[in-house]
């Protein structure tokens, strides 16, 4: 009788203990004027932001924070935007993980109207070694 408790109470903890999931993958937050517009992470399907072109005003401006759970205060970070045939048309560079990324919304209007390109991929990258795909960026 006791080994059986001892058999199940076992069972139960490590299934508990492999059902629960990781805390600390990353995720960013897209924000126009300091207003969230998404909160995203590594699981998420990635949307589509779609900006009215008719709206958007000359003080307009997108500020993505990509988080994750080892900080770096010396690496070199950057955010890249690339048109709708993939070519990077902008990259901004940043020095450390905390540093957001800040671009104006007319910005975008002059690269889609130099590029002909109606949408943006977003990639944040960190010390070059990989790109990480956040969010698409449509002005209509």
């Amino acid at each position: 009788m006791r080994i059986e408790k001892i058999f199940i109470i076992a069972i139960v903890f490590i299934s508990g203990y492999t059902s629960v999931k990781a805390d600390t993958i990353p995720f960013w937050s897209i924000k126009y004027n300091q207003k969230i517009l998404k909160e995203l992470n590594a699981n998420s399907e990635i949307p589509e932001i779609i900006i009215n072109k008719g709206k958007i005003l000359a003080r307009d401006t997108i500020t993505i924070s990509y988080l994750k759970d080892v900080i770096c205060r010396d690496c070199i970070t950057s955010l890249k935007i690339k048109d709708k045939q993939g070519k990077t048309v902008r990259v901004i560079n940043g020095k450390g993980t905390l540093q957001p990324f800040s671009f104006k919304v007319t910005d975008l209007q002059v690269l889609g109207m130099k590029n002909l390109s109606d949408y943006f991929d977003l990639y944040y990258s960190e010390d070059k070694r990989y790109e990480i795909y956040l969010i698409r960026i449509r002005i209509r």
